[in-house]
Order: structure tokens, then C-alpha cells, then sequence
């Protein structure tokens, strides 16, 4: 659903990505199916309604897909096609490169739920934007379009949707060109 991370999304994507240190890569891009207009949704909600909060507890032991791909040895991209709300922002906010078509969103709707952004979000976020920008946008689940995430230093560049696969080309060049170090 829209690319929502479920917990078997997530288990898959942290042992590929652990799997890449055992091969020749440059670099990572991660992405969502193009049919889905979402990058990622977040977590599964269906799914976490599922759960008492001790399975949640047990499931949520570090390392996290976030930790994974942050401790990761080559520059990971985040290549944002659509949405990128709850857990697909904290997965942007994660990587290292992060390019998003213009007509994506960004986001915390977690506090329509009674939650708070629970896989280290709101600490990147704070890095990134400051403090007032970061609580705005968990306070109330603001969504931001690409523009506005590129201005507030969220987004490396927001591009237009025709010239979107030609700067990933560029950037993935420019990495994969030049020794790994």
C-alpha cells in the first residue's frame, strides 16, 4: 500500500543493504515503484494495529533500516518519487543524497495518530532545519511540498518531474566516477 514500510520491507531492505559492503557497489539509490506515486507512505498501520506495544518494543531493537543505511560505507540516494510521509521521511532523511521530483511531499502525520515520529526523524530533522522548523512539522503534521523541503535544507534538490531522471544520472556519474574512499 503505497509502498508502506512493513516490517518484512523493512527485515528484506536492511539485509540487502547489509549485503552490499560484500560486493563492488559505488553507490545506493533507493526509491519507490513509479505505479504507487509514493517514495514511502510510512509504516504499516494495519500492521502496527496488529501489535501490543511489546511486540512493537521487540521489533523496533536497533539497528533500524535507519541506522542501516546511515552506518553504510557508500553514499546512499534518496531518489523521492511521490510521498515521503512518517516513516518514508525519516528513510529520506537517513540518506545521504537526497533528490526528489517536484511534485513530492514530505512529512510527519504521525501526530494525527496520537504518535511521535519514533525512527530517529525528529533528531535528523533538528540537524537539518533547526528546532522551530522541526516542531512545526511534528506539532502539526505539516506537509511540505519538494520546494519547500529544498528551501528548509531537507532536500539536496527538488527537480522537475522531466529533467528528474537525468539528474539522477548526473549525480550517480559524478559518485561512481571518482575513486570509492
Amino acid at each position: 500500500a503505497r509502498n508502506a514500510l512493513n516490517q518484512e520491507l523493512r527485515e528484506d531492505l536492511k539485509r540487502v543493504l547489509r549485503s552490499v559492503e560484500e560486493f563492488d557497489v559505488h553507490v545506493v539509490i533507493l526509491t519507490g515503484s513509479e505505479e504507487s506515486s509514493a517514495f514511502a507512505s510510512g509504516a504499516d498501520l494495519t500492521e502496527l494495529a496488529e501489535r501490543t506495544a511489546l511486540e512493537q518494543r521487540e521489533l523496533s531493537k536497533r539497528p533500524r533500516i535507519y541506522e542501516v543505511i546511515t552506518d553504510l560505507n557508500v553514499p546512499v540516494i534518496a531518489r523521492v518519487n511521490g510521498l515521503a510521509l512518517g516513516g518514508g521521511c525519516e528513510l529520506t532523511l537517513a540518506c545521504d543524497v537526497r533528490l526528489a521530483d517536484a511534485r513530492s511531499k514530505f512529512g510527519f502525520p504521525e501526530v494525527s495518530l496520537g504518535l511521535i515520529p519514533g525512527g530517529g526523524g525528529t533528531q535528523r530533522l533538528v540537524r537539518l532545519v533547526g528546532e522551530p522548523r522541526t516542531k512545526e512539522m511534528v506539532y502539526r503534521g505539516l506537509q511540505l511540498s519538494a520546494e519547500r523541503a529544498e528551501e528548509w535544507g531537507i532536500l539536496n534538490r527538488a527537480v522537475p518531474a522531466d529533467e528528474f531522471g537525468g539528474t539522477i544520472d548526473e549525480v550517480v556519474e559524478d559518485l561512481t566516477s571518482r575513486p570509492q574512499t
